[in-house]
């Protein structure tokens, strides 16, 4: 086994191990790339943060434009930052657990604000098949 992958497992467990900057700046990277794509892909649930349905289509355009220009930010900070760093002890298990842990933070996050919102809007608003 490389150095590398025996320090993940000192000490009380490789899942009590406090990431390293580098980790940490990585998985922040990381994490901030896959959740403008998720924003890219499920464009109409992230708008209803910000405005009510129904949407004119150049409020969609804008939206559109808005999210993949934090796409394409996201993406070359993450690249630039990947490229241009000298990391010092390369520790690709702290960096999957700290993706991990925010990726699921931020994912429940989303669904707790809907659900938050579902539960203030008054049911009549809610269904939609009425």
């Amino acid at each position: 086994m490389s150095p590398a992958f025996e320090s993940n497992f000192v000490g009380y467990g490789f899942l009590l191990l406090a990431p390293s900057p580098d980790s940490m700046r990585l998985g922040v990277g990381i994490v901030g790339v896959l959740l403008a794509l998720w924003w890219n892909v499920q464009y109409l649930r992230f708008m209803r943060f910000w405005i009510e349905p129904p949407y004119k289509p150049w409020t969609v355009l804008i939206f559109r434009v808005f999210f993949a220009l934090c796409f394409g930010g996201a993406l070359f900070s993450s690249v630039q930052d990947i490229m241009h760093t000298q990391r010092s002890q390369v520790r690709p298990f702290e960096t999957l657990k700290f993706c991990l842990g925010w990726g699921l933070a931020m994912v429940a996050l989303v669904y707790l604000a809907e659900a938050i919102k579902r539960k203030r809007t008054p049911e009549s608003e809610n269904t939609s098949g009425k």
